[in-house]
């Protein structure tokens, strides 16, 4: 879970720079020099960004718990694992096969 929550806030990290560029960009950009465009694509680039962050903002609220649970130690258990085992036995009505797993 800790390599899961890493990844998450690297994302999310990744996501806020992003959007925060979209949100400048959208905020600075002046009215282009062509005939066809039109400068009311402004509010669009903005909500994008906002979203962006917003969205990057949650994924490192998510991966936050995520790094902290993945951190804590397991305790170690005093018994060694069993060995599996398989035993036939042979009888005079027939065979019996026993497996421990």
């Amino acid at each position: 879970m800790m390599v899961g929550g890493i990844v998450l806030a690297s994302l999310g990290l990744a996501g806020t720079a992003a959007g925060s560029m979209v949100f400048i960009v959208s905020t600075l950009r002046a009215c282009p020099i062509c005939v066809w465009c039109t400068c009311e694509d402004a509010p669009v680039g903005k909500a994008v960004g906002v979203g962006m962050i917003l969205g990057g903002v949650a994924s490192i609220g998510a991966a936050i718990p995520l790094i902290i649970v993945g951190a804590k130690r397991v305790p170690a258990t005093s018994d060694p694992p069993r060995v599996p085992a398989a035993a036939l036995h042979v009888g005079p009505g027939g065979f019996t096969f026993r497996g421990q797993f």
